[in-house]
Parts: C-alpha cells; sequence; structure tokens
C-alpha cells in the first residue's frame, strides 16, 4: 500500500493539474495574440459615416446588431486609406459594443456602383464632398433604355 507522504504528493498533483487546465488558457490567451476564448467571433457591417481628424478617424459602422461608433488612434493613414463609406466591413469582437477604440478589422469589402447581382447601387458621397449637378445630355432618346445606353457609352 502506498505510503502517506506519497498519496499526499499524489492528491496534490491532481489538484494542481485540473486547477491549471482551468485557469491556464484564462490566463495565458490575453497573452497570445489571435487565440483565446472569443477570438474567432466577428461584427459585420456598412460604415456610413467617416470622420478624420488630425489624431484619430471617427467611423459609425451600421450592422445586423446595432451601430457601432469606431475610434481609430493607431494606423491611422492605413485605415483612413482602406475605408471609405460604404464599405461592408468586418470587426473581430467577442460580441456586439456600441463604442469601440481601435477595433482589429478582420476584412473590408471594397463599395462598388455595380453589386455582385448586377444592380445599380448609388454612391454615398464622402463627408465633405459637394455633389454636381449631372451634365445635360443634348441627344435626345425615345425610351429610357436607350437614354440608359447613351450614359453608360458616355462614362466609357
Amino acid at each position: 500500500m502506498l505510503k502517506r507522504p506519497v498519496l499526499i504528493a499524489l492528491l496534490a498533483g491532481i489538484v494542481l493539474g485540473a486547477t491549471g487546465a482551468v485557469l491556464a488558457p484564462l490566463l495565458v490567451s490575453p497573452l497570445l495574440p489571435g487565440s483565446g476564448a472569443g477570438s474567432g467571433d466577428s461584427v459585420a457591417g456598412e460604415v456610413v459615416a467617416k470622420s478624420r481628424e488630425a489624431d484619430r478617424i471617427l467611423m459609425t459602422v451600421s450592422g445586423e446588431g446595432g451601430a457601432v461608433l469606431l475610434t481609430v488612434t493607431k494606423r491611422i493613414k492605413e485605415i483612413d486609406l482602406l475605408v471609405e463609406v460604404g464599405d461592408s466591413v468586418t470587426l473581430l469582437m467577442s460580441a456586439y459594443e456600441p463604442f469601440v477604440k481601435d477595433p482589429e478589422i478582420g476584412g473590408v469589402r471594397k463599395f462598388s456602383r455595380v453589386s455582385p447581382r448586377g444592380e445599380r447601387r448609388e454612391e454615398v458621397p464622402s463627408q465633405g464632398a459637394t455633389t454636381q449637378p449631372p451634365a445635360q445630355d443634348t441627344t435626345s432618346a425615345s425610351t429610357p433604355r436607350e437614354a440608359m445606353q447613351q450614359a453608360d457609352t458616355a462614362m466609357g
């Protein structure tokens, strides 16, 4: 039969092993980038507003869970060039939060005038941009389809 000190050491090892298996991931996961609980979740939405200031960028992303206000203070130039109003953005977050500072961006799908289904979308003008009225076409088209074809050929 086992002696008393060996039995105590065995039980202490089992308790320490079980405790370490439960607590170690919670303690180590914040130290490892891209791993740990909650890192696989994401929130997706469309950028509906963007404002550039001297030391930060403010963006409003509208998604299924609601609107999110993003404050970007790191890598400002890169984010400003990458993300525009109308783009779809995937944010790596564990859950929906209304205010996020320096979010981790998982992906950006650029806005295009023509959707993948072939439908035309209106481009959202950026903040502070002035819109010009469309130039008047002096040619006359008998049907709206001909007018659209003339406009498409004029645009290139």
